[in-house]
């Protein structure tokens, strides 16, 4: 199809309906302003490329790093929890972190929220073991992370795929109720890819099942909405639980929170407003839980800077389709070469095929 010119159509001045500049020649109108076909003549754009521009889908990764988001990462062995606490905080402090009042099992760490606090806890879900509780991070501060897994294993601990898993959180104060509708859309849409990449043990499924397709197909219903609706839908459609939705909001263990992408953390009473992501398996391998966190954070970019999405479930045939999906995410490889290989490597051990090496 040959280019649309403002020459080729007749087309001698225009001015921008936002702005007001204007242009006086067809050159002037190319240069500025484009030419389009409206199905049934050729005209100018009714805004200048300047006042487009805005409007335009913004740098993913950009908008992924103004997100904050936590980690909770859990080990299955009887390590102390007040020595895994204590190795964390010495190995921080090395790295030139501002840390401070070791209490027991938890001291405080200035990040970019201020002074919050990180904490070793007990998980029951996991046997004779705990859980490391990050405080929110940006990618900025992505070491404090990396740190972090690296003292739990100098200081004992043990991860098994089968028996512990990584939960991501990524904070959803900012997003509105068409937002989060995106974030679903995109979840369901490329949730076999997200499984995949996350080499989802089958034995922890009980942790982590599938989205609903009856939550994600109210939405859909729905032009107009809002938060409330999102949340009557969730607890209509999501889990077995029984009573109210307030009394399902206010109990922290509420069956709806099983799922792989979690909502319950957004809606909990006690909760942090964050939408969680429950697919990864126990690990304490510091880059694959980098892997994790980048990808959930484009997830969430990605929906949160969309106008429109679909939830039409894509195909999953093979680990190669993995690579297409962070491209679609819009993950710089270059920058996240680590990232690619964690993931498209976790895409091979899922469909039973050797690993590659790194290079």
């Amino acid at each position: 199809m040959p280019k649309y010119t403002a020459a080729n159509h007749d087309i001698n001045e225009t001015s921008c309906t936002a702005c007001g500049k204007h242009a006086a020649t067809p050159a002037q109108v190319d240069d500025l302003f484009g030419v389009m076909f409206d199905g049934t003549n050729h005209r100018p754009q009714g805004q200048c490329r300047a006042c487009r521009a805005p409007s335009r889908l913004p740098n993913i990764s950009e908008v992924a790093a103004k997100f904050t988001f936590g980690v909770e990462i859990e080990y299955t062995n009887s390590v102390p929890r007040d020595h895994v606490a204590r190795e964390i905080k010495q190995s921080l402090d090395a790295g030139g972190a501002y840390t401070r009042h070791l209490y027991g099992a938890e001291f405080e760490i200035h990040t970019v929220n201020g002074w919050t606090t990180l904490k070793v806890v007990y998980d029951g879900s996991v046997r004779n073991g705990g859980e490391v509780v990050m405080p929110p991070l940006t990618l900025a501060e992505m070491d404090i992370l990396q740190t972090t897994v690296r003292a739990m294993r100098r200081a004992g601990c043990q991860s098994s795929p089968h028996a512990a898993g990584i939960h991501v959180h990524v904070g959803a104060h900012s997003l509105d109720a068409k937002q989060i509708k995106n974030i679903v859309r995109y979840a369901y849409r490329w949730e076999n890819h997200i499984k995949a990449a996350a080499n989802t043990n089958p034995n922890r499924q009980g942790w982590c099942r599938d989205m609903v397709c009856e939550f994600v197909s109210a939405l859909e219903d729905k032009r107009e909405i809002k938060r409330e609706d999102i949340q009557g839908e969730w607890y209509d459609k999501v889990g077995n639980g029984y009573g109210s939705i307030e009394s399902r909001r206010r109990d922290h263990y509420d069956n709806s929170r099983y799922r792989g992408i979690n909502l319950h953390s957004l809606f909990w009473n006690g909760g942090h407003g964050t939408i969680e992501f429950r697919y990864f398996d126990g690990t304490l391998h510091a880059g694959k839980i980098r892997a994790y966190v980048v990808m959930c954070l484009h997830i969430i970019a990605r929906g949160s800077a969309a106008t429109q999405a679909t939830s039409k479930r894509k195909t999953y045939t093979q680990p190669s389709d993995v690579r297409s999906f962070l491209r679609w995410l819009d993950i710089p490889r270059d920058e996240n070469k680590a990232v690619f290989f964690h993931l498209e490597n976790n895409a091979r051990a899922h469909a039973g095929l050797p690993l590659k090496a790194w290079s």
